[in-house]
């Protein structure tokens, strides 16, 4: 048994949990959401084509109504994942595989899944209508950061004993990050007549598909350390 199995296990299981939770709590913020996005400022509700993830972090939408409930509930979400990143990195002290093989690999993925968790907590305290560049410099380096972490771990799988069943989701889901980082650093939000909608679409499937995958694979480190 690994010398810090107690604690990979407890954060394992909240990673688990604020996948989930931010699942929730982002449906609900979308319900609660008053309306407006980037085509039309006077919409009456949350908008899966054309509204992002981050107008549900906003005080005030573009229509001019307040936003407090939806913000809340974003703000409780997002900061709870990136904590949860955080806290896995610092209570496993990257001694997450049994065998010790690729050991400079776990240091590596430890650290971009920390840098991933401080940059999803900058994108929920700085809303897109406060500071625009620091919230955009944050969501592409959560993604960036979260896409050589993927990597990293995905790497690590293949060279220790692990079920081929995480190994294959978290290629799956490699290719969709790849794909998704094009889009976010290639492809123009404005310069396209549909550029707001695709990338909209794009957001929503990338991130739902990131919780899902954080917390199977949390799933799966939690299960193979038990195990040896």
């Amino acid at each position: 048994m690994m010398r810090n199995a107690r604690y990979l296990h407890i954060s394992s299981l909240f990673l688990i949990y604020s996948a989930a939770q931010f699942v929730v709590l982002t449906l609900i913020a979308m319900w609660f959401y008053p309306g407006g996005n980037f085509t039309d400022f006077d919409a009456p509700s949350y908008s899966f084509f054309n509204n992002f993830f981050s107008d549900l972090g906003v005080f005030v939408t573009r229509n001019g109504q307040s936003n407090m409930i939806s913000s809340l509930l974003f703000v409780v979400a997002l900061t709870t994942v990136g904590i949860a990143l955080i806290f896995f990195v610092l209570s496993t002290q990257i001694d997450f595989i049994p065998n010790q093989k690729g050991r400079l690999l776990q240091l590596l993925a430890c650290v971009t899944f920390l840098l991933s968790g401080i940059s999803f907590i900058g994108i929920a305290a700085i809303p897109w209508n406060t500071i625009f560049f620091a919230h955009i410099f944050f969501v592409k380096s959560a993604f960036s950061f979260l896409s050589a972490a993927v990597f990293c771990l995905f790497i690590l799988q293949v060279l220790n004993p692990w079920p081929n069943r995480y190994r294959f989701a978290n290629l799956l889901y490699l290719l969709f990050l790849i794909a998704y980082l094009f889009i976010l650093f290639n492809i123009p939000l404005f310069d396209l007549i549909y550029g707001i909608s695709f990338q909209a679409i794009s957001q929503k499937i990338i991130v739902y598909i990131s919780m899902i995958n954080l917390g199977y694979q949390a799933l799966g480190i939690n299960t193979v350390a038990k195990v040896s």
